[in-house]
């Protein structure tokens, strides 16, 4: 698995996943029309918002995104964080001014 910053690219996947995963984790718990009114509203065009406005880092396995958070650079909060399926569960830390997943290479090294 490797962590990049990601790009316009990346946008549609993400969605995908993010969609996916909303619905594996509520089905129990929330109607269909509950799940669907969240999941409709993820759509490429808000991950293409926190590009600009802030920090997108996704977690990637094999050319699959298998999960992404949101790093705002000014309050340095760190939130959307997630991954799908059976991937490793990942532990995000800051330290430094380096944002990174332990065990991995950090992804913004000195500063965001």
């Amino acid at each position: 698995m490797k962590l990049q910053l990601g790009t316009i690219e990346d946008t549609a996947k993400i969605s995908e996943v993010h969609s996916a995963s909303i619905q594996s984790l509520c089905k129990n718990d929330y109607g269909m029309e509950q799940i669907e009114s969240w999941t409709r509203l993820l759509v490429p065009g808000i991950y293409e918002q926190a590009l600009l406005e802030k920090i997108l880092i996704v977690a990637d396995l094999e050319d699959q995104i298998l999960g992404f958070g949101i790093l705002d650079h000014v309050t340095s909060e760190l939130s959307a964080t997630l991954c799908f399926g059976n991937s490793e569960i990942l532990s995000i830390g800051i330290e430094n001014h380096s944002l990174f997943v332990r065990g991995h290479k950090p992804v913004i090294e000195g500063g965001y």
